[in-house]
């Protein structure tokens, strides 16, 4: 039991190690590129939000790349072994079942009258859309390669899969416990716990195709999806102006998740429990591929 949990906080110290080298480098590109573009960034100038926002998003692949080496070089570990394989396509798989779960949740919340459509958007900015999406898939491809590629694979060679997805959702969740607790208290309650079931069901999404692919798609697109197509809030982020559809909060409670989102709601809380609960009865009957 001891070694174990030795082993648990040398990973977790690894985790944290990884992350603030990470963030140290990726804010010095930042300001590299401020430079670059012309901004005196020591008399303070910079760029405007929405830049920011995008600089932000493609900023995460400086965490994946560091997370990636550290594995390879070393723990000399294969990238197989974080989930990485040929089957690409698990994306598409992962991507259709984010617009289920997102259709299914806000569906409800709209049955509800706490959310109302609007109808469409008249001028949509497409080229915004494109570059966000892209930004996306590398803000989620760097969560999972080091929540779930990186954390969770090596943790459940020591201790049971609940263990290992309860700690690296822990570390999922951290980064939001600010802004979650910005608005109503027990939104931020349940967001928390939304958050913990989100994680649970990216993990076992990868376990039962043997695939970071299918985790990545379904984290991207859910990303996409809410801010860009269905212009809500993104964990506690404002609105979106120039999405598909023109979405209004009705009222901010429980139903809708507060200042937070969706991702705060208790309809949401619903449909990822039952998610993550049919993906682990999966798993009890033995019918997933699993990481080797």
């Amino acid at each position: 039991m001891e070694q174990t949990g030795k082993f648990v906080g040398k990973k977790i110290a690894a985790f944290i190690f990884i992350y603030i080298v990470s963030m140290v480098l990726a804010e010095g590109v930042i300001i590299a590129l401020h430079y670059m573009m012309g901004y005196d960034v020591l008399n303070g100038e910079m760029m405007d939000l929405e830049q920011m926002q995008i600089f932000k998003y493609y900023g995460y692949c400086v965490f994946m790349i560091i997370t990636i080496l550290y594995c390879t070089m070393v723990e000399k570990r294969s990238l197989k072994s974080m989930g990485f394989n040929n089957r690409i396509y698990d994306f598409l798989t992962g991507a259709a079942g984010a617009v289920l779960l997102l259709f299914i949740s806000v569906g409800l919340i709209i049955l509800t009258g706490s959310i109302k459509c609007n109808g469409i958007n008249i001028r949509i900015n497409y080229i915004q859309m494109f570059v966000f999406f892209g930004g996306f898939i590398v803000q989620a491809a760097t969560e999972e390669v080091m929540c779930r590629g990186f954390l969770m694979t090596s943790l459940i060679k020591r201790v049971s899969l609940p263990a290992a997805i309860i700690i690296s959702a822990s570390v999922f969740a951290f980064p939001h416990i600010f802004s979650i607790f910005s608005g109503d208290l027990w939104c931020g309650l349940v967001g928390i716990i939304n958050l913990y079931l989100v994680s649970a069901v990216f993990s076992l999404l990868m376990i039962k195709f043997g695939s970071i692919w299918s985790a990545i798609g379904m984290h991207s697109l859910w990303n996409f999806l809410l801010y860009n197509v269905l212009g809500l809030n993104l964990s506690g982020a404002d609105e979106n102006l120039t999405s598909v559809f023109n979405m209004q909060v009705k009222a901010e409670n429980l139903l809708s998740g507060g200042a937070y989102g969706i991702e705060a709601s208790i309809l949401t809380m619903v449909v990822l429990f039952l998610s993550s609960l049919i993906l682990w009865f999966k798993y009890r009957k033995g019918i997933y591929d699993g990481i080797s």
